[in-house]
């Protein structure tokens, strides 16, 4: 029988227990408090973004399809930034903390986010755009300046290195990826010569370093211990330099160091063909974060395609090739995103 009170309403059981959340365990809000702040988590942003700008080269595609991976992108990556200040704030992390060396070339994720934007931006105002772009690609000079200064330091030992160290020198050729298809790129246009010679500059920062980076990833992939199955993932962008060295080169132009860069490209395939050949080895690899890292990659890699069937409009094969490039691209994104989704409810997502 329902207790009451002298007034007739009923009085609450004390011992009665709340429903359970429709999401187990954790719901979105109780996930959201529990969530961890790591830069990493930008590689989530990174890879809508990644998405929206690849489906935007492709007619076929519906506008609406394009910018509401940009939207979504714009609320995740806004959504992180206030985390990471409520973090802050609340003392669950500090900024030597966030700067380690182990964590210090994830920041690169935040710059290529921000980067990103900017050519998600750059249809609607040109002029934001390129404002944040200059500032995108100054912030990511420096992140990799500093990568650099922690790596002759002797900070970093062989066994700490993976995939990972590639972000710091991918952020730079994204930088000039992005920053030679904004309008402000336009030679006619006031101040497209500073644009133009930033844009050179963070190319060939990243390609040099990219260079450097290659053969230390490689030879500890190949001679030291295998990686840890959670960091499996990372591998994939591996595929990220060769697929932007190729765009960039084709935006430059014939005279700029290779004839159409066809080299990068191709260079860009092998991985890509290299990531398909481990995708058992891959699928091993439990769910977390790092799947985010493979996004990105992929995309960039679809839109290298897609421009170099473009200009081969003769090679059916490559018509073919981008397609498939692109629907990969697009399912597994979606995929991840999905899978996210559960493993935040769930508190799993990031593991500190």
């Amino acid at each position: 029988m329902t207790k009451r009170t002298p007034t007739g309403r009923p009085v609450a059981d004390k011992e009665a227990k709340p429903a359970p959340s429709p999401h187990g365990a954790h719901d979105a809000q109780q996930a959201w408090r529990d969530l961890p702040f790591t830069p990493a988590l930008f590689t989530v942003p990174m890879g809508l973004f990644g998405l929206g700008l690849l489906l935007r080269l492709h007619l076929w595609v519906p506008p609406s399809v394009s910018e509401s991976l940009n939207i979504a992108g714009l609320i995740v990556c806004g959504g992180l930034v206030a985390l990471f200040l409520t973090r802050l704030g609340q003392g669950r992390t500090d900024v030597a903390t966030l700067m380690a060396p182990t964590l210090l070339p994830a920041w690169a994720s935040f710059t290529i986010t921000l980067l990103l934007l900017s050519g998600v931006l750059a249809i609607y105002d040109p002029g934001v755009a390129a404002g944040l772009w200059h500032f995108a690609a100054v912030l990511q000079f420096f992140v990799l300046l500093l990568f650099f200064r922690q790596l002759v330091m002797g900070t970093y030992d062989l066994k700490s290195a993976d995939a990972r160290w590639f972000l710091p020198t991918a952020g730079n050729m994204v930088a000039a990826q992005v920053g030679l298809t904004l309008p402000a790129a336009d030679r006619q246009s006031e101040g497209a010569l500073g644009l133009l010679q930033l844009a050179e500059l963070s190319f060939v920062m990243g390609a040099i370093t990219w260079v450097i980076i290659l053969p230390i990833i490689i030879g500890r992939l190949a001679f030291m211990q295998p990686l840890p199955s959670a960091l499996r993932p990372s591998l994939g962008i591996l595929i990220a330099p060769p697929s932007l060295a190729y765009l960039i080169q084709h935006r430059l132009g014939t005279d700029y160091l290779l004839a159409d860069g066809a080299g990068f490209f191709f260079m860009a395939l092998f991985f890509a063909l290299l990531a398909l050949t481990l995708t058992k080895y891959l699928l091993e690899a439990p769910f977390s974060l790092a799947w985010w890292g493979l996004t990105f990659p992929l995309s960039i890699f679809a839109q290298a395609a897609t421009i170099y069937a473009g200009a081969n409009p003769n090679l059916i094969a490559y018509q073919g090739l981008a397609l498939i490039a692109v629907a990969a691209a697009t399912g597994i994104t979606l995929l991840i995103a999905i899978r996210s989704g559960k493993a935040w409810a769930e508190g799993t997502l990031v593991r500190l």
